[in-house]
């Protein structure tokens, strides 16, 4: 085969890859960054030049690149997220009841924000989230072993591929739709291969055993005409009751708190990668892996607030309607229980990447991510009995029919769609010890406007930099630093005036209609859409911190005696 190649025909190949690439994608969640050093520095243009032992997740066949003989890696990952959520008015809603109109000024969301710089992670297998104003994870963790002469190479590795979480204060603007969150993928279990078929081509093969958690943790409120005509009622039929009572209690205030944690302990996927030096001067990288399968279970609690308790005392034995008769039922101060999320396992995603190297010193990186989001067309959270609060939202959003929806459920329609990201790499070698690197990604994702919520992130723009340093005895060492970053992103509520027969009882005396996003900002639903008539904008930065060592097996375990050797001249016995 003639392995000739110039400059002007690969120009060319990435142009044309790159003009298939679609552009009219809105919104992603944040995923594989960072995993490890060398992929944050190329801003993940690494499937054509995977990263040593961590090749177990970006190409397994890059396994057959290590050297001979067992080799150990560790890793030190830090990151810090700035997320500011902007609320504010459109003048022309309100909720209307008893000739009172609850505008904007009665909204402590209205020209509110909220500063997201805390993380939360969760503690694998504790059962409990831990806040801290920047992570610092001792992963990846990796071991390798090839035979002297052998096509094949074996590795074992523990890394968390998705990771993202956060924490507000209990007064921010997001705290009616996740004043905590987190979402976080642990790989525990990892035994991978890969297998030299001749000095062009390698494959290979992982598997990985994982544990994913997921919780939330968000205030619930009903901002409807049917909730300010409830409290307007009540407030002058207010005769004493013994509860706790606020008179200038709005409809726009918190009723209630919701916790939910859950996980999933055995959460299997499997990655497949080739290798292929299609030229002297390129190498074609291709990489697919599977779903990650989960079925996330754990426990939920709902605790009422102190006046909606009084309201629930001042209704009992004197409701006018069937959303009052609800109210009046839920006499204990919340519920708990059991809770199950299905149809939402992380998608299959395909990588293709090409390394073209012009003179031995240069590497230029290109490479594509297809990521299947589609197929996740609505997240369900089930749980094991009838929940009171849910059936109050059912009727509020129902009212001639409620008993024909689900009160033991959530619903939220995503409708995601598959998504295309792409990135350019370039690493620099120096020196014979030293390799600078600098990337770019261009982070699209599936999630439309029309379903866009504060669990959700726009189109987003990764930058990275770093370097590789060689030291003595076989020891690598890397260092690499990202920066994320996404353009201005609003998502304004426009206000519509329907009449009387197709209004629902969330708006049927005021006759508004806020459009927007049915998960922020429309009230077309209150359970899942609690800022309507509020305009939203999205200001969001992240910065990454990574390094990683890597050296023979047979120096970590004398560096481990010297410094037992050494510990031992301090310790008492």
């Amino acid at each position: 085969m003639n392995k000739k190649y110039t400059f002007s025909n690969f120009f060319i190949l990435v142009l044309c890859f790159i003009c298939l690439i679609p552009i009219n994608t809105h919104a992603k969640f944040i995923e594989q960054i960072p995993i490890h050093t060398k992929a944050l520095s190329l801003a993940n243009n690494v499937t054509a030049y995977p990263p040593g032992i961590l090749s177990i997740h970006y190409n397994p066949a890059g396994l057959s690149q290590l050297s001979f003989g067992k080799t150990v890696s560790f890793g030190l990952n830090s990151s810090r997220i700035e997320r500011n959520d902007k609320f504010s008015p459109n003048n022309e809603f309100y909720l209307l009841a008893n000739n009172q109109k609850y505008n904007s000024e009665y909204d402590p969301a209205s020209d509110a924000k909220n500063s997201r710089n805390d993380r939360r992670i969760y503690l694998p297998f504790s059962g409990q989230p831990l806040d801290l104003p920047l992570t610092l994870s001792p992963l990846p963790i990796g071991m390798s072993y090839r035979k002297k002469n052998s096509d094949w190479t074996f590795a074992y590795g523990l890394y968390t591929p998705y990771s993202w979480g956060y924490n507000n204060d209990s007064d921010d603007a997001a705290r009616f739709q996740g004043k905590a969150s987190f979402q976080q993928h642990l790989i525990y279990f990892s035994p991978s291969f890969s297998y030299q078929v001749n000095k062009d081509l390698s494959l290979g093969f992982s598997c990985g055993l994982g544990q994913s958690s997921y919780g939330i943790l968000t205030g619930l409120r009903m901002p409807s005409d049917q909730m300010a005509r409830t409290l307007r009622t009540r407030h002058f039929n207010y005769n004493g009751s013994i509860y706790t009572w606020q008179p200038l209690l709005t409809p726009f205030e918190k009723i209630a708190d919701l916790d939910i944690k859950m996980k999933d302990h055995f959460s299997p996927s499997f990655n497949f990668g080739l290798l292929y030096q299609a030229l002297d001067t390129l190498t074609v990288g291709l990489t697919y892996h599977s779903p990650t399968f989960r079925k996330l279970k754990g426990k939920y609690d709902i605790e009422y607030t102190k006046d909606f308790i009084g309201l629930v005392g001042i209704i009992q034995g004197n409701s006018e309607n069937i959303f009052e008769e609800q109210i009046e039922q839920m006499r204990n101060n919340g519920e708990d229980g059991s809770v199950i999320l299905n149809n939402y396992d992380y998608p299959q995603n395909v990588h293709i990447g090409f390394k073209y190297q012009p003179i031995e010193q240069l590497k230029f990186l290109v490479d594509l991510h297809w990521t299947n989001w589609s197929v996740i067309d609505q997240q369900k959270i089930e749980f094991d009995n009838e929940v009171q609060i849910i059936k109050l939202y059912n009727i509020l959003e129902h009212y001639q029919n409620a008993n024909n929806f689900p009160n033991n459920s959530i619903l939220i329609q995503k409708n995601f769609s598959d998504t295309i990201d792409w990135g350019l790499g370039v690493e620099y070698q120096v020196r014979e010890y030293l390799a600078l690197r600098l990337g770019y990604e261009r982070r699209s994702s599936g999630i439309d406007d029309n379903y866009f919520d504060l669990y959700s992130f726009p189109e987003t723009n990764l930058i990275g930099a770093g370097f590789e340093m060689k030291l003595k005895n076989q020891v690598t060492f890397e260092l690499g630093i990202g920066f994320l970053f996404c353009n201005d992103y609003e998502i304004p509520a426009e206000i519509d005036k329907t009449n009387s027969s197709n209004s629902t009882l969330i708006n049927q005396n005021s006759l508004l209609v806020s459009t927007g996003s049915q998960n922020l900002n429309s009230n077309k639903t209150s359970l899942t859409s609690p800022y309507p008539g509020l305009n939203y904008e999205l200001d969001l930065t992240a910065y990454f911190f990574s390094f990683n060592i890597t050296m023979p097996y047979e120096k970590f375990t004398d560096d481990v005696k010297d410094i037992g050797k050494s510990l031992a001249k301090y310790m008492p016995f």
